[in-house]
């Protein structure tokens, strides 16, 4: 793989929580090369592949090679061990080359993982097979050693590998992080970064030390990819002997937060330390320099350090603890003063004095210029920005009043060692500048001008707690505005309406929906798929949540055309409940609970047939009911007055209102017309439309009444217990209001009730909007919004606030916040 990946692996650097045991980590690390960059663990390669995938700020880089090339190793990968503890690695080879190798547990045949290949050789290296499988341009060599999988885009590694017997020596540090950390459901990256700063060198116009190298040694992250946002959280490493510039930290934190609302609101990007004890600061210092360092007090009252840039130009704010002798010393040093909004503007003969006392936290600066606001310390370089700082500060426009700027401080811990900010397009212009032309002309593509990024760094006892997120600026908090929470893409079409889910370990909701190849998705709050399960063909109507061992774990049943099925929170069928029905056409599963005590009647039709199965998976005795024809629809149950009903209709317009055990309760001699609409309970009456577009209702001693609604076929209808709604053409009725739509052609009206207010939906799907109203038929505002399919409302947060999910694409989901 040639150096244009760099920019793609620098990406995931620049972006990408803690400790937990891990079991056999040591066998899997010891299959990658001793000089390694990069270190990618996941659980689930197929999950990492669909957060890319569907990740606003990594699609941003989607027309670099690099990204590319990076990407599509996660297509194959994926499918060599899509649900498996994965470790890939990421080393130089020679000048200018990076190289993939991987690891993963399989007695499988080498050749069962490789099945998408465009073509495949064997070859042999010292009596062992190496299997070099050709994909897209790319070429990966694998060979095993015993249960374990292994794999390079470098037959040399793999050679080298195979000389080692398949056995490295890795660092004792790196070895201590990987035995001690599991990765979460994406994945963890562990980051060299003396190797990852030697492999950067390469790339860059002036050769200087990485951000992350200079700050510590090993890097261990979790990675979590929701839809506008990159998040990545763990430990970074101390420094026992040779310390870097966060052991200077060490014992060093705190929560104060004076300074932001003294520095200006437009910075590119800003650096906040905290210090519990300056004076330990200088102490460490000495061993970091490896000399002896001027050790006076002029600093030891320092509480909080900013190191901010804006236009190119370095301004430092500070703030004290305590009584301080620095503004007699700024006297001494001073060769004048200039007034500026009655501020006093001083200018210093020695510009030296604080790079002198910082470094390395702080380098490159000359002090030049200094000013006193209330009790902060401002110190620049060039006079324009002194008093840019100034005049912001008067006119109120301060850092902590930018909304981007709290959202990201907001996201992370409230005390600090070290938390720095950065504007999107500040990080891009940085790394441009930084980088060779070739590598610059691809990053400039890139549009970051919408994007933040953060890092927070947290003292601890042996380690520091690290937090680094590349996320998108947060939208306004006005009231009432529909904002894009997350988009999910399918890996094919959708097929089908997405349902919310109950998770019940968080009790938010996630999303369900299946694709054309008969995938079924669940996706999280968060807009993560969590997970794929192929089915045998389409779900049948909705999936229903049970509750099947009253322990508050909820699972998911449906029908498929000849299965029914039961799931449980990772997808996995739950025994016994995956029962097949030779000659299929089964109708959409109904479960009944008649008590509300979990007792699971689960219910529905095959022809003229109906299956009653308890919640062990076994047919309910003494249920037994007869149609002549086949049974439409789903069959439903109400309870009213402490008695069960159960509804069945069949092709001949015959409607049966049977009792639990079948046997019909309210004998009907009618038959109907019967629309494609379900029945309800409407206003204490089984109620349903014909084609003709009347209502028909029939009490509960079986008295039957008809109201012409003026809606014939083709129409709509919904209901709850006291409202309805109905649609026919571009005419939409909510009890008694009358909406008159633009003309389209729009889906059914649904009814959601909500915190004690009924909404309305429908989508026109010619003209792909979403529409939305209350209950007397007036708008909800900023609707309608764009949507290609019916819609669903509900609290994915429990916070309160609503969102709407829909389809936006052929195979694209979409979460509307709605308040």
């Amino acid at each position: 793989m040639k150096h244009r990946l760099y920019i793609g692996i620098l990406l995931i650097a620049s972006l990408f929580g803690c400790a937990k045991k891990q079991t056999q980590a040591e066998s899997m690390l010891q299959y990658h090369p001793r000089q390694l960059s990069f270190i990618l663990r996941t659980d689930n390669l197929q999950s990492l592949k669909s957060a890319v995938k569907t990740n606003e700020v990594l699609q941003e880089f989607s027309t670099i090679d690099a990204f590319k090339i990076w990407q599509n190793q996660l297509e194959y990968l994926a499918e060599i061990a899509p649900d498996k503890e994965v470790v890939l690695s990421y080393s130089s080879v020679g000048q200018n080359n990076i190289e993939l190798c991987f690891s993963t547990k399989s007695n499988n045949p080498i050749a069962n993982h490789f099945k998408k290949a465009d073509s495949s050789k064997i070859s042999k290296y010292e009596q062992k097979d190496i299997h070099s499988y050709f994909y897209r341009n790319q070429v990966l060599h694998s060979t095993r050693f015993d249960s374990i999988l292994v794999g390079s885009s470098s037959k040399l590694l793999l050679e080298n590998l195979i000389r080692a017997k398949g056995k490295y020596m890795h660092y004792t540090k790196l070895e201590k992080l990987f035995n001690q950390i599991k990765p979460n459901k994406l994945g963890t990256l562990f980051v060299h970064t003396d190797k990852v700063d030697a492999m950067l060198q390469a790339w860059q116009q002036k050769k200087k030390p990485s951000n992350w190298a200079a700050q510590t040694q090993w890097l261990a992250l979790d990675i979590d990819l929701i839809s506008e946002g990159v998040l990545l959280h763990g430990i970074a490493s101390k420094n026992d002997s040779i310390p870097r510039q966060l052991d200077l930290l060490h014992d060093n934190n705190n929560e104060s937060e004076k300074l932001q609302s003294y520095l200006p609101i437009d910075l590119d990007e800003v650096s906040f330390y905290h210090f519990s004890d300056f004076e330990q600061v200088d102490r460490v210092r000495q061993q970091y320099l490896k000399k002896v360092v001027q050790n006076d007090s002029l600093l030891h009252p320092l509480e909080e350090m900013a190191i901010a840039k804006y236009k190119e130009q370095q301004i430092v704010a500070m703030s004290f603890f305590a009584d301080n002798h620095i503004a007699d010393f700024l006297q001494t040093i001073q060769n004048g003063t200039t007034l500026y909004r009655n501020v006093t503007i001083h200018t210093l003969g020695d510009s030296h004095f604080l790079q002198n006392k910082l470094t390395p936290l702080l380098q490159n600066f000359e002090a030049n210029y200094s000013c006193v606001i209330e009790d902060a310390f401002v110190f620049t370089s060039d006079k324009a920005s002194i008093e840019h700082l100034i005049s912001n500060y008067q006119n109120g426009a301060t850092l902590h009043k930018n909304n981007t700027y709290v959202f990201a401080k907001n996201s992370l811990s409230e005390t600090n060692s070290l938390f720095q900010y950065q504007t999107g397009t500040g990080l891009k212009n940085q790394w441009i500048k930084r980088l060779q032309p070739k590598e610059a002309k691809a990053l400039k593509k890139t549009n970051l001008k919408n994007y933040h990024l953060s890092q927070q760094f947290v003292d601890d006892q042996n380690f520091f707690h690290a937090a680094i997120q590349l996320h998108k600026n947060p939208k306004s908090n006005q009231q009432n505005i529909i904002a894009q929470k997350f988009s999910v893409q399918l890996d094919a079409d959708i097929l089908g309406e997405p349902q919310f889910v109950t998770n019940h370990r968080s009790k938010k909701k996630e999303i369900v929906i299946q694709d054309i190849t008969h995938n079924l998705y669940l996706i999280s709050t968060n807009g993560k798929v969590l997970w794929k399960k192929a089915l045998d063909g389409p779900i049948q109507g909705k999936i229903q949540q049970v509750d099947l061992y009253k322990n508050g774990k909820l699972q998911l049943a449906f029908n498929t055309n000849n299965q029914w099925i039961i799931l449980d929170r990772n997808g996995e069928i739950v025994a016994p409940f995956q029962k097949k029905f030779k000659g299929g056409n089964l109708s959409p599963l109904a479960v009944f609970d008649y008590e509300n005590n979990k007792n699971y009647r689960f219910v529905f039709s095959q022809g003229n047939q109906v299956y009653m199965f308890d919640d062990k998976g076994k047919t309910v005795s003494g249920f037994d009911f007869n149609s002549t024809a086949n049974l439409i629809g789903t069959p439903k149950h109400f309870r009213y007055k402490g008695k069960d009903y159960i509804l069945m209709r069949n092709e001949n317009g015959k409607l049966f209102i049977c009792n639990r055990r079948g046997a019909i309760r309210i004998p009907i001699q009618k038959t109907f017309e019967f629309s494609e609409n379900d029945i309800y309970w409407y206003k204490n009456a089984f109620s349903f439309s014909n084609k003709k577009g009347e209502l028909i209702q029939i009490n509960e001693k079986g008295k039957i009444s008809k109201k012409n609604m003026g809606i014939p076929s083709p129409h709509f209808i919904d209901a709850t217990a006291k409202s309805l709604a109905a649609l026919n053409s571009n005419q939409l009725y909510i009890k008694s209001n009358k909406v008159d739509l633009p003309i389209g052609v729009y889906s059914e009206p649904k009814f959601f009730y909500l915190y004690d207010k009924i909404y309305v939906s429908t989508t026109d799907m010619d003209n792909q909007k979403t529409y939305l109203f209350d209950s007397r038929g007036k708008s909800i505002a900023n609707f309608p919004i764009f949507g290609i399919g019916p819609a669903t409302i509900d609290d994915m947060e429990k916070d309160r606030k609503l969102e709407l999910l829909v389809k936006s694409s052929a195979n694209t989901l979409v979460v509307y916040q709605l308040y």
